[in-house]
């Protein structure tokens, strides 16, 4: 397999020197680079890969969330093309460079099918596969689901004869039988993030719990507020930020609760603020769910580096980053209810938030996993 491209500037290596690096995204375009309006998981994770892969090489990025396939702008080393999904073959071909490297998210049939087209011509073809498309089927009538799920069986059947797989779970890997060339990267961390801040927090911050993402029973959401109105204490506070099937549930308990407070769905950097200013987060995942055996654990990894102790349950995916929470024994109203109070009182021991902050930095930088990606391209 041939290397993969380096920038104008940089020591390149041995092989291609000006073959293209192709990101294929349905959730970050020119809107998600410039204003950093970033309000998904997913979407965060494709900017920071684009963004960091984008400091090696220079990058096209291909929005299909566009209109128009000829409009193209350049944002640093990133090209941005707009297209409408899920078409962006086209795109590529236009390129007057040597043929590259594609990276794409998730195994629609009909983005791998291009893939697997282009890669008849020359490109090399890799899919980002971190998220499973059985909680939305699961909500289908029988039939429908059925149908769904065979479409996308078929997608993850065809990606296996891409050049790779980049996972952040392995499950997707070992649950099937089949053979992959494969490797597994870690959630990410942003190399410009900046340290938390040594400050004795004040009264009113030492009472606050947060929590943030999407609003459903998978992520514990009527739990904690169950556990949290069984604490009958006055001087405690809830603040909940994201949108979901339970966001109406969350409104009405604020509305008889006003310890509980309800900030809907604001961007992610508005989020990262607010977790530094809160004395503990919440993260729970129902260990029994489809979405915990295939853990897409970012949420996790960005509180963790949030400098905020961190209460969460144990779940399939958590890998290694159960040595830097609080942990909650079982997914249940009380062991949830008993580990905030534990905290609220002073009962348990808090991992050094400073020490968790530089081992992740240092271990799963975007820098380092964008290196270790181009290690794995080059075969």
């Amino acid at each position: 397999m041939s290397s993969a491209p380096a920038p104008s500037g940089a020591s390149r290596p041995e092989g291609r020197t000006d073959a293209e690096v192709v990101v294929v995204s349905r959730g970050v375009g020119l809107t998600a680079l410039q204003s950093r309006a970033i309000t998904t998981s997913s979407q965060k994770f494709e900017r920071s890969f684009v963004e960091s892969y984008a400091k090696m090489y220079p990058v096209k990025l291909i929005h299909l969330g566009g209109h128009a396939r000829s409009s193209r702008t350049k944002v640093g080393n990133i090209e941005v093309h707009q297209s409408n999904f899920p078409w962006f073959m086209w795109n590529v071909l236009a390129a007057p460079t040597r043929r590259g490297v594609i990276f794409v998210t998730g195994y629609d049939p009909r983005i791998i099918v291009q893939c697997l087209l282009l890669k008849l011509v020359g490109y090399r073809p890799y899919a980002f596969i971190y998220d499973t498309h059985l909680l939305a089927t699961s909500k289908f009538r029988p039939i429908k689901r059925w149908l769904a799920n065979t479409y996308f069986a078929l997608g993850f059947s065809l990606a296996t004869r891409l050049n790779g797989w980049i996972v952040l779970n392995d499950r997707f890997v070992t649950s099937s039988r089949l053979k992959v060339r494969y490797i597994k990267i870690p959630v990410g961390v942003e190399d410009e993030l900046s340290p938390p801040q040594d400050s004795k927090a004040d009264e009113q911050r030492c009472r606050v719990f947060m929590v943030a993402g999407t609003l459903n029973e998978d992520n514990g959401t009527g739990l904690l507020l169950t556990a949290f109105q069984s604490i009958r204490r006055p001087d405690v506070e809830l603040h909940i930020y994201g949108y979901g099937p339970l966001t109406d549930l969350v409104c009405s308990a604020a509305e008889k609760d006003r310890r509980i407070k309800y900030h809907g769905a604001i961007p992610n950097a508005q989020i990262i603020a607010a977790q530094r200013r809160v004395a503990c987060l919440v993260h729970l995942r129902d260990p029994k769910a489809v979405t915990s055996q295939y853990a897409f654990p970012s949420k996790l990894v960005e509180y963790l580096v949030s400098g905020t102790p961190v209460l969460s349950n144990i779940f399939p995916g958590i890998e290694g980053l159960d040595q830097y929470i609080i942990p909650i024994k079982d997914f249940d109203e009380e062991s949830v209810s008993g580990r905030m109070l534990d905290f609220l009182e002073d009962r348990i021991a808090v991992p050094d938030s400073g020490l968790t902050f530089e081992r992740l930095k240092e271990q799963q930088s975007w820098s380092r996993i964008s290196r270790d990606i181009t290690q794995f391209v080059r075969g």
